[in-house]
């Protein structure tokens, strides 16, 4: 049986392949039980729909070109900004500097808490855990205070991403993970644990990449 059914506008780009993403995809559809948030195109804006019936409740404003949404409590992170592939594409010539910015809003009202210019390097996903907000780069471990956006510490930790001759980089993404006060970052060859404390290293293994993941 069929609840509800509502159009999206675009979801997907002409600079992706068959099954090559884009990677944030599956980091834009998140419900909390009474609403749904969602991206109704691939560079609209994020929206709460009501779960039940499916109409709109709320656009949040300033929220266009969305990577990922994380629902925490009563907040809303975003990770705004140019695709993987855009990025690449704008470093190689074109006029348009690319960016990527952290965005966070009440779920309720969509007023916005704060607001941070990150690198353009930085990768999906974003976690959250406790009060704390963390992210990589190509280079760093990032960790924020969830409530203010303030850098709680950085620490390297270089990502070997795929390299661009082989395609990969058009769908693949690092993992990152956090569960009672340890984050786990993976990339392409190393699973790696930290403290979300102060990012102390604790271990790393050998890991691999997934398949369209």
């Amino acid at each position: 049986v069929i609840l509800w059914k509502r159009d999206i506008d675009k979801w997907s780009d002409h600079m992706h392949g068959f099954r090559a993403g884009p990677p944030d995809l599956p980091f834009r559809l998140v419900t909390d039980g009474d609403r749904v948030y969602v991206t109704m195109g691939i560079d609209q804006p994020v929206t709460a729909l009501d779960a039940a019936t499916g109409k709109t409740l709320l656009t949040y404003k300033g929220s266009q070109h969305t990577r990922q949404i994380i629902h925490t409590r009563e907040t809303l992170i975003m990770l705004l900004g140019d695709s993987q592939v855009a990025i690449h594409l704008k470093r190689r010539g074109q006029n348009e500097s690319p960016h990527r910015v952290i965005l966070a809003a009440d779920r309720k009202t969509g007023d916005i808490l704060w607001r941070k210019e990150v690198s353009v390097k930085t990768l999906l996903p974003l976690v959250v855990s406790g009060d704390s907000l963390l992210y990589q780069t190509d280079a760093n471990l990032v960790c924020l205070k969830l409530k203010s956006g303030d850098r709680k510490w950085s620490i390297p930790h270089p990502c070997r991403m795929p390299r661009v001759r082989g395609g990969a980089w058009q769908w693949a993404s690092p993992t990152l993970a956090a569960c009672k006060g340890i984050v786990y970052v993976a990339d392409f060859k190393t699973l790696a644990a930290f403290s979300i404390d102060d990012g102390k290293a604790l271990w790393n293994s050998s890991s691999a990449a997934g398949f369209c993941s």
